[in-house]
């Protein structure tokens, strides 16, 4: 369900991209051929039926082709333990994504605003609780940017909707619990995590 409802939100946001930009100003709107980014942010995941949570610092480095950019990024993130003191680490992550500039329009002479979409798979390392796991993700996301034409940087909020493999329930205990779990465990193949970043670019 978490899932289901994030990817409408995903869905309406590109149906409002569907629109045109004035056609002789969008033709010429493209990505730079190379760009480098930092993220701060935060997100939450799910293991089972047990959340985790906690800051994150992600950098990336794109190449731009028209209105398309192939990205590799890499990231950590700070688990926060629960009052329990369970749920307590680190997960790291790296991976490829595509992205494609949907909209773009002229602000002032200064500056453009911006929306894009992209999506991409990677690997994460969990090391959390009382163990430590690596799985595949795949994700869609979406953001905004304001882009500064002058000196050719970037800021933007993005914001990221991830599935991956769900973990037995002896893994869930040791990772999010360091004990045996109250909650009741999951049935669903996929766990699901959301992450929002703050990000500049250049």
């Amino acid at each position: 369900m978490r899932v289901s409802i994030l990817c409408l939100l995903v869905i309406l946001v590109a149906a409002s991209a569907a629109g045109e930009a004035r056609a002789e100003d969008w033709d010429r709107v493209k990505w730079p051929k190379r760009t480098k980014a930092l993220y701060l942010g935060g997100g939450a995941t799910y293991l089972g039926n047990e959340g985790l949570g906690g800051p994150s610092v992600t950098a990336e480095y794109a190449l731009g082709c028209c209105r398309w950019q192939l990205l590799g990024d890499a990231g950590l993130t700070w688990y926060i333990p629960d009052g329990d003191g369970g749920g307590g680490g680190l997960g790291a992550r790296a991976g490829v994504a595509g992205r494609w500039l949907a909209r773009s329009f002229r602000a002032d002479s200064s500056a453009r605003i911006e929306m894009f979409m992209n999506a991409g798979t990677g690997i994460e390392h969990l090391a959390v609780g009382d163990g430590h796991v690596t799985r595949p993700d795949l994700w869609v996301g979406w953001g905004v940017q304001v882009r500064l034409l002058e000196k050719k940087r970037m800021m933007r909020i993005t914001f990221r909707v991830a599935v991956a493999p769900s973990l037995d329930d002896d893994m869930v205990d040791r990772l999010a619990c360091r004990g045996t779990c109250t909650s009741v465990p999951s049935t669903s193949p996929l766990d699901d995590s959301f992450q929002t970043m703050l990000g500049w670019a250049w």
